[in-house]
């Protein structure tokens, strides 16, 4: 089963709506674990937990409430190396936009943006954008060689 790692985004120290959202479709595709960085995160992972993380990374410090860009960015590319998520979801909003931009240069992989949907089969990743259009479908016979050569992939969904 796949891991799905969901940067869940806090404001005023609550978890944000579009995370939880996230944590619903990222159940879907497989064991769902969280991070959430900053002011409330102890509190938030409760909240995770009960939405289907089977475990919440924190970290509380104030930097990631004065700027979260660097500092999120610097967590979660340790978080990538250590835990190896085979997917990270990021909500569609600013912070979001611009913590995944910067992981995904980070880690040298692959970002797929504005997406609609996302389904999951063996071996499989489709993404799909305006209810028919698809945007990337990866066949049982290239998804290990996509995956390899992205390292992980990042994606964020439009609530």
């Amino acid at each position: 089963m796949a891991a799905i790692l969901v940067y869940a985004e806090l404001s005023e120290g609550k978890v944000a709506t579009t995370s939880l959202e996230l944590m619903a479709k990222a159940r879907e595709l497989g064991e769902v674990y969280a991070v959430a960085l900053g002011s409330g995160a102890k509190a938030a992972a409760a909240t995770l937990g009960k939405h289907g993380a089977k475990a919440v990374h924190v970290n509380e410090d104030s930097v990631f409430d004065d700027y979260i860009a660097e500092p999120a960015t610097d967590a979660l590319a340790s978080l990538v190396e250590s835990e190896k998520p085979d997917l990270i979801l990021f909500g569609f909003t600013s912070d979001s936009r611009e913590v995944a931009g910067r992981l995904a240069a980070r880690l040298g992989v692959g970002l797929i943006s504005n997406d609609d949907d996302l389904t999951a089969k063996v071996g499989d990743i489709i993404v799909f954008r305006d209810d028919n259009h698809l945007t990337a479908a990866f066949a049982a016979a290239r998804w290990r060689q996509f995956a390899a050569a992205l390292a992980r992939s990042d994606i964020r969904r439009r609530p």
